[in-house]
């Protein structure tokens, strides 16, 4: 049996957006049909927060269809460019070919897959296609 505070932090998880000291942290968010707001006040919420926090920001979707509020930055050209830059200074603090320092190539990863997913990450931090 999962005990009731566990619930009620697990639903308030889904069901609210994170405090603005959360967002603070994040470069953007993404809604969720669980969120239990329609888009348009999910989007409020946003730009209330960040009129309060002086971010600016915009809205698209993200590469499942989903509505996302990204932080710090005008536009997608903007986006694009900011990402580059975050992906080149961690590239540069860490000698693996992985490029997020925190993680390891997975074990079910064959050479190959590791090699592809490499050179598909230094296509992305270069701009060039795959």
């Amino acid at each position: 049996m999962i005990d009731k505070k566990v619930k009620q932090e697990l639903n308030k998880r889904v069901l609210e957006l994170p405090d603005y000291k959360k967002l603070d942290k994040d470069f953007g968010v993404a809604w969720h049909p669980l969120s239990g707001l329609l888009i348009e006040e999910w989007e409020e919420q946003l730009k209330e927060y960040c009129k309060k926090r002086n971010r600016t920001y915009f809205f698209g979707l993200n590469e499942w269809g989903m509505p996302v509020c990204i932080f710090d930055n005008k536009n997608v050209k903007d986006w694009k460019d900011s990402q580059k830059k975050e992906r080149a200074r961690q590239k540069k603090m860490t000698d693996r070919k992985w490029v997020n320092p925190d993680r390891e190539k997975p074990e079910n990863y064959s050479e190959e897959d590791y090699r592809d997913f490499v050179k598909w990450q230094e296509s992305e931090i270069n701009g060039k296609e795959y």
